[in-house]
């Protein structure tokens, strides 16, 4: 499900119903107890009843269920049904650079961090202190020539741009998660030096 606020829906049970109770849980915890009159749910005459509470769900898994109420007490509990909140946002964690770090023997490094969850590209800088930024480039994610792979190691994206680097000391590389929603934090800088 994509929406923090779904729409519940069930059949109009019968007799003198007065309210429907809803529950909604993650995991064990009440996220939700509101009653509602079969006129909001628009089952008063029967049907099925939909209500869309204003309470906001995060990302997570839930269950609910429903139950009628009248004057004389409550009913029996419906089934439960069960559901996933899944909505996309901007990157929210920062990359954990991996290579080049330190010492490195070559111009032209293949660049690795550990994946943003919800990133499709990512911005690479490079900087070199003698002359600025090298790289200042968003590569998408994906399998083709210049882009970021991110399957086929395990827990790590990589690129390799053709772009050469000086042989100096203190360059140092950041990269940043992104999607269509966003852009996430920045890695750490990491320093490396082309001998």
């Amino acid at each position: 499900m994509t929406t923090a606020t779904p729409t519940y829906q069930w059949s109009a049970a019968t007799g003198a119903v007065t309210n429907y109770r809803l529950v909604v849980l993650n995991g064990a915890v009440e996220v939700l107890n509101a009653l509602y009159t079969p006129t909001v749910a628009g089952c008063s005459g029967g049907g099925t009843c939909a209500v869309t509470p204003t309470t906001a769900l995060t990302n997570a898994g839930y269950t609910w269920h429903v139950n009628a109420e009248n004057v004389v007490g409550a009913g029996p509990l419906s089934a439960t049904w069960s559901f996933t909140v899944s909505i996309a946002t901007a990157p929210t964690t920062a990359a954990t650079a991996i290579a080049p770090i330190g010492n490195i023997a070559t111009t032209t490094p293949q660049y690795k961090w550990t994946p943003v969850p919800g990133a499709t590209s990512y911005y690479l800088q490079v900087y070199d202190p003698t002359v600025g930024y090298r790289i200042q480039t968003v590569y998408a994610v994906g399998p083709g020539a210049g882009q970021v792979d991110c399957t086929t190691v395990p827990g790590e994206c990589s690129i390799t741009p053709a772009v050469t680097l000086n042989a100096v000391p203190n360059q140092w590389w950041r990269v940043q998660g992104r999607n269509s929603l966003g852009n996430g934090p920045f890695s750490n800088i990491t320093s490396f030096t082309v001998n």
